[in-house]
């Protein structure tokens, strides 16, 4: 079972995915990607993007005079403009895929490997959860419970060998005698 943890940022631009599947996102040549980097913000044409220069595909524009912005669970992206009230900018879609064709590209993106078909549906189940980022989802206390392990194991074989070493110099200069 893969625990997820989460950190309460209160930035109204962060987003965690609680559930399966990634954000699509695309480069400027259209390049898709895919990631649980739920640290979005605004691109130099006011789109959602990450990192400023990966748009989400369902391409929502947030214009600098709202004041607030609202991202529900089911990813309805909503925000209050002064004079005009709550407005729908778009929808951000958490979409499943088959991670074993993807392949890290960079900065916490995935790409489809070359040659493979993804299948990409939307994940209705999955919850975004605004103000909030994803942690590593590394069990730091089990990790360094096994590298010990690990390194008592070795430290044991090592011992095995320096034994077997000395009975075998044992009987050769026994042998010699």
């Amino acid at each position: 079972m893969q625990l997820t943890y989460f950190a309460v940022t209160g930035n109204q631009f962060d987003i965690a995915i609680d559930g399966e599947g990634f954000l699509e996102v695309a480069d400027e040549d259209g390049n898709l990607f895919y990631t649980r980097k739920g640290t979005l913000e605004r691109d130099s044409q006011d789109y959602l993007s990450v990192d400023g220069k990966y748009r989400i595909s369902s391409q929502i524009m947030v214009p600098k005079d709202m004041q607030s912005m609202n991202i529900s669970d089911t990813g309805v992206v909503t925000g209050l403009i002064d004079g005009i009230g709550n407005v729908e900018f778009g929808k951000l879609d958490v979409v499943l895929i088959d991670s074993t064709k993807l392949e890290k590209s960079h900065n916490g993106l995935y790409a489809a490997e070359a040659n493979q078909g993804l299948e990409v549906m939307e994940n209705t189940s999955a919850r975004l959860l605004q103000g909030y980022v994803e942690l590593s989802n590394v069990d730091m206390t089990s990790e360094l419970m096994e590298m010990v392990l690990a390194q008592s194991m070795y430290q044991a074989n090592a011992k095995v060998f320096q034994v077997s070493d000395e009975m075998i110099d044992d009987i050769n200069s026994m042998l010699k005698v």
